[in-house]
Parts: C-alpha cells; sequence; structure tokens
C-alpha cells in the first residue's frame, strides 16, 4: 500500500475543520482540481448530491458559505446547488428549519426518496415545494424532472457524498428494510460521468471495505485521507487502505472515489 505522509494542512483555520470536518477532502488534489475546473464554468449548473444526509447541515453550508473562501474569495457561487436526499420527511424538515437559519434554503433542494429507488421515485420535501412555490426560484432541468416526473433524473449530480460512514450505517441499521447494492447502484447512476464521490467517515460505525462495495457498483478509487484531530498531520492513501487504517480513534478519514 503506497502512502504520503503531507503534515499539517493549512487549507482551513482550525475553527473550521473543526466546525467542517468535510473540508479535509480539499487535502485530495485531485478533487480540488475538479472543483476548480467545473465550479469555474459558471454558465452551468453544479449540482451536489448529500445522500442519505438526514438532518446534518454541515455539508450544504460548507458547499455554499465555507468553499468559495478557498476556491474564489469574491464569488458567491450561485450555480452552485445542493440536493439533500433522505428517506425521512421530519429529518428534512429539521434539516430545512437549520439553513432557513443561515439564508441557505434557496441554495438547497430537500428531496425525499429511498436511495434504491430514488431514479423512479422521489419529491420535493414540502419546505422545498413551498419555497419553489413562493419564492422567485428559477427552477434548473434537475428541479423540473423532480417536480413533474417524481424521479431524480440518472447522470445529475456533478458531486456526491456519502458522509459519516453511510455504507457502515445502512449495513448496521437498515439491512432488512434496504438493499445496500441497489443504493449504491442508484447513486452510481445519478452521478454524471467523470464525477466524484466522497466518502466520509469509512468504517467509524461497521468495518467494512468501502473500496471494494464501491468498485463493485462501477466507482474508481482515487485516493484517501487520514487526518490526526489536534495536531492536523495528514497522511494520503494512493491505493486501497487497510479497513484498520481508517477512521480510527482520533482520526478523520475519508476517500475519494470517480464515477
Amino acid at each position: 500500500m503506497t502512502r504520503e505522509v503531507v503534515g499539517v494542512s493549512t487549507v482551513f483555520s482550525k475553527d473550521i475543520q473543526s466546525a467542517f470536518p468535510i473540508s479535509w477532502m480539499l487535502q485530495s488534489r485531485e478533487l480540488l482540481d475538479y472543483l476548480t475546473d467545473r465550479l469555474g464554468q459558471k454558465q452551468d449548473v453544479f449540482a451536489i448530491a448529500d445522500f442519505a444526509s438526514g438532518e446534518y447541515d454541515r455539508v450544504p453550508s460548507f458547499f455554499l458559505e465555507v468553499l468559495s473562501r478557498v476556491l474564489d474569495e469574491n464569488a458567491s457561487m450561485p450555480n452552485m446547488l445542493v440536493y439533500c436526499i433522505d428517506l425521512h420527511p421530519l429529518r428534512l424538515e429539521s434539516l430545512a428549519g437549520k439553513l432557513e437559519q443561515n439564508d441557505l434554503l434557496d441554495r438547497v433542494r430537500l428531496v425525499e426518496a429511498r436511495l434504491e429507488t430514488m431514479d423512479s421515485e422521489a419529491r420535493f420535501a414540502i419546505p422545498t415545494q413551498e419555497r419553489l412555490r413562493t419564492r422567485d426560484v428559477s427552477l434548473t432541468w434537475i428541479d423540473q424532472v423532480i417536480e413533474t416526473e417524481k424521479r431524480i433524473p440518472r447522470e445529475s449530480f456533478s458531486l456526491g457524498l456519502l458522509n459519516n460512514d453511510i455504507i457502515g450505517y445502512l449495513l448496521e441499521y437498515y439491512k432488512k428494510s434496504s438493499d445496500l447494492s441497489a443504493s449504491l447502484e442508484q447513486v452510481h447512476r445519478t452521478l454524471r460521468k467523470n464525477a466524484f464521490l466522497v466518502v466520509t467517515a469509512p468504517c467509524s460505525v461497521v468495518r467494512v471495505d468501502n473500496v471494494e462495495i464501491l468498485e463493485e457498483v462501477g466507482f474508481q478509487f482515487v485516493e484517501g485521507v487520514d487526518v490526526t484531530f489536534g495536531t492536523g498531520d495528514c497522511t494520503k492513501f494512493h491505493e486501497a487502505p487497510d479497513v484498520e487504517d481508517l477512521s480510527m480513534t482520533a482520526h478523520y478519514s475519508l476517500l475519494v472515489f470517480v464515477r
């Protein structure tokens, strides 16, 4: 296994890294280059999918409030939208309240859907329905399909997130009511060709080989990142890391894939 110790990250302040652990993903040079290039194409909507988002608001808040400080200090990134996808409407309503407080709801779409069937069954959660009906919000082509056909179209998203060990979570808590393989196949289908997928905190719930599981449905491993909390020391994995090396105590790990 090839690994590289890159030292302490200085991309963000310690306060930002603490509030938004997902910010460590910018330690991936390939991902950073991809984001810089794609977000520079301002005529094109850059749609991000937070799969099985729950009520966690750090993902949309990071992309819509913090990321511009690195990629373009003067940009508000109006072409970026975050789609938070979850099965549970109450979680999405709770998320809507948090986003409303930070005035982010116009740039976030809350989508009620099961991962394994989202390309055939999906709908906007009530807060987003009301927002689109009462505010002067331009609909993207993705919005139009969800609104009229009640599904998420294939090859919609330019970046996908499986945050906080979603694979382990599905295996541990939803193994009787959900199909992991079908869910990940849907994740693959709804991402655009050459889009990136970021998996955060793998193995923190269940120690399984995330790389093997995702490669089986068509993803290609790019690299892994492991950060030691407290010191900020960062190690990169250029080959699939051992399960035991991920999400250790006082560490934050993430894996980067391309579709």
